[in-house]
């Protein structure tokens, strides 16, 4: 495009926020200007408002401001100065708030770490750094200051994008040195202790960027979200990537990042990844809902995140960065929590499918170990043996009937009249190894488990029914 199209020029039609006419179906492709509240209107009367279940549920207010010099320098001929990006982000999220109220704006969408501390090297960020010490400061302040004038928050989520600077991480080098500094960059996001291997670890250490964004919310506009919406760390079809990925997620987790969306490729890896908190065994088991707090001894080798779900259970994530040495994990639960066995999932260098571990039995001291293979993943589901009013479970044997037995391709569990089946069937093989658990509704009066791929032998189904539970051997061909 020659230089002489820049706009505003005949190439290009201008983008105004308002219609001063009345808006009309389809718009007027003759007057040379695009309206936002016009697209706004077309998208409320095709999906409905926010706060309907198809509606449209949030706006970014645009993407990386700071590199439009950069990436569109026919469209902004200068670099962008604090004052436009706030103008903008002002009138833009008026325009979106007067249409849809219960829509959410995210804002600026900056692209990395030299967006956070001074838009670029915004020409006007002098006018800012006496006040404040990153721009990512000034903007929350003075989208809060715009807010109390209006009256209305027009600003819900504080929106970034955060790549890992170390050489060749995010390019995707699998090899072993790299890899090594990928599986340690995710430290970048909250621990003070790290200093990563790039410009930013040499000038701005600590890093910790989480709990900075978090402090600057909390001090410059509380009660914002938190929204990491591009991120990557390389190597989608390397474990290395894989547990990188599981690391952000749990980190992510921790510190309350409302909006997580990562950028590149979903890999076999990656896909384990979002499985081992999203379903770690292929029936809907999912990490827990109610935070945990989670510590390791071993913060570069070993993180862990933990969480309850709303049936009691005790939800681990442990994660094995070390790329030649196993690691016995020693856990020990504190607090009122009535667990008595586990079961574990997780995925690893030689296989990058979620498997099923060996169960767990916790000790009266409501402790227990287990063992976490090199380059490895895993996912522990720990559960009560009591019922809801805290007596033990009972060992019921009329509970269910289990057909067929001996069982081929499939097993259908039938509750007896009158149980309460909300709980779970968890298949063990002769050694105890959890090789199954599926989950049952509450109402329920039957369960199919099938697509199980088990070799021929005996099994056992530790059943669990509201509050009760049997243990039934079920012999399985192929």
């Amino acid at each position: 495009m020659e230089e002489s199209e820049a706009a505003p020029s005949p190439r290009w039609a201008a983008v105004l926020n308002r219609k001063p006419e009345t808006i009309t179906f389809p718009p007027d492709t003759s007057d040379d200007v695009v309206y936002i509240d016009e697209c706004l209107a077309f998208l409320l009367d095709t999906y409905g408002p926010a706060s309907s279940p198809t509606g449209v549920k949030g706006y970014a207010l645009d993407n990386e401001p700071a590199l439009w010099f950069y990436t569109h320098p026919r469209l902004f001929t200068q670099p962008l100065t604090v004052f436009e990006l706030l103008t903008r982000s002002i009138d833009l999220s008026h325009t979106v708030k007067d249409l849809d109220p219960a829509a959410e704006t995210f804002g600026p969408c900056l692209y990395g770490f030299t967006a956070y501390l001074n838009l670029q090297d915004a020409p006007d960020w002098d006018e800012y750094s006496g006040t404040y010490n990153r721009f990512v400061e000034a903007y929350l302040d003075l989208m809060r200051a715009a807010s109390d004038t209006a009256g209305v928050r027009l600003l819900d989520v504080l929106d970034v994008h955060w790549y890992p600077e170390p050489d060749g991480v995010y390019a995707g080098d699998t090899s072993r040195a790299v890899a090594e500094i990928r599986l340690q960059v995710t430290r970048s996001l909250w621990d003070s202790t790290y200093v990563e291997p790039s410009w930013i670890g040499q000038w701005f250490s600590p890093v910790a960027i989480l709990p900075y964004l978090q402090g600057a919310i909390d001090a410059y506009y509380p009660g914002t979200k938190l929204a990491i919406t591009e991120y990557d760390y390389g190597a989608p079809h390397h474990i290395s990537g894989g547990l990188a990925q599981a690391d952000a997620l749990g980190i992510f987790g921790r510190y309350g990042v409302y909006f997580g969306s990562k950028w590149g490729p979903h890999s076999a890896y990656i896909r384990s990844a979002y499985r081992l908190y999203l379903d770690c065994d292929g029936n809907g088991t999912a990490f827990g809902n109610q935070a945990v707090s989670a510590s390791t001894s071993d913060i570069e080798n070993c993180p862990v995140y933990a969480a309850r779900s709303g049936n009691g259970a005790l939800h681990i994530v442990l994660i094995n960065r070390s790329y030649d040495e196993p690691i016995t994990g020693h856990v020990s639960i504190i607090g009122d929590m009535d667990l008595a066995r586990g079961g574990s999932w997780g995925f690893s260098r030689s296989d990058t499918l979620l498997q099923p571990g060996a169960a767990i039995d916790i000790g009266p001291d409501h402790t227990f170990d287990v063992g976490l293979p090199p380059l490895s993943a895993h996912h522990l589901i720990l559960r009560p043996e009591t019922g809801a009013a805290g007596e033990p479970v009972g060992e019921d044997v009329s509970l269910v009937t289990i057909e067929p037995n001996p069982a081929r391709g499939v097993i259908h569990v039938r509750y007896r009249d009158g149980v309460d089946a909300a709980g779970y069937v968890a298949i063990h093989d002769v050694t105890g190894k959890l090789v199954r658990e599926v989950y049952n509704r509450r109402g329920a009066r039957s369960l199919t488990i099938e697509r199980l791929g088990l070799e021929s032998g005996t099994y056992f189904l530790r059943i669990r029914a509201g509050d009760r539970a049997t243990t039934r051997k079920v012999l399985w061909t192929r």
